[in-house]
């Protein structure tokens, strides 16, 4: 993998690996764990998680400046009832609460990263889907 450009790129990365090392997650998923959906031209069939929305806030600290982030991973699916999505919910929670993984490049975590909240996101064209909110602070 090349250097990530950003802290935010690096935590990205990180947590996209460490979705795609889980075989739970993967045994219901697949390979199909992204830090972009594709196209709509190519656009995966559901179940599938990807990122969405990320934050930053300068938070100053005794160690110089860092970042609040939140960052947000969606989980698509299709099936009837919503069990079966927040089954993929949970493990991810699992999987992501309070871990430090290791970053990329110069940056690194000075928290750990949390599952602040999930829930479900209802648009009535669209597929189900639930959403997750990570938060942690990174170093500038």
């Amino acid at each position: 993998m090349a250097e990530p450009k950003s802290g935010v790129e690096a935590l990205q990365a990180a947590v996209i690996d460490g979705l795609r090392a889980s075989a739970p997650l993967t045994a219901l998923v697949g390979a199909r764990i992204y830090d972009e959906v594709p196209a709509d031209s190519d656009r995966p069939q559901p179940p599938y998680v990807y990122v969405g929305g990320v934050s930053k806030a300068r938070r100053e600290l005794s160690c110089g400046p860092g970042w609040n982030i939140r960052l947000r991973l969606y989980v698509v699916g299709l099936g009837f009832g919503r069990l079966a999505l927040w089954e993929i919910v949970e493990i991810i929670a699992e999987l992501v609460d309070e871990t430090e993984p290791v970053l990329a490049g110069r940056w690194a975590l000075l928290d750990r990263i949390t599952v602040a909240s999930a829930a479900d996101v209802v648009e009535p064209a669209d597929p189900k889907s639930a959403a997750i909110e990570l938060v942690t602070i990174l170093s500038d």
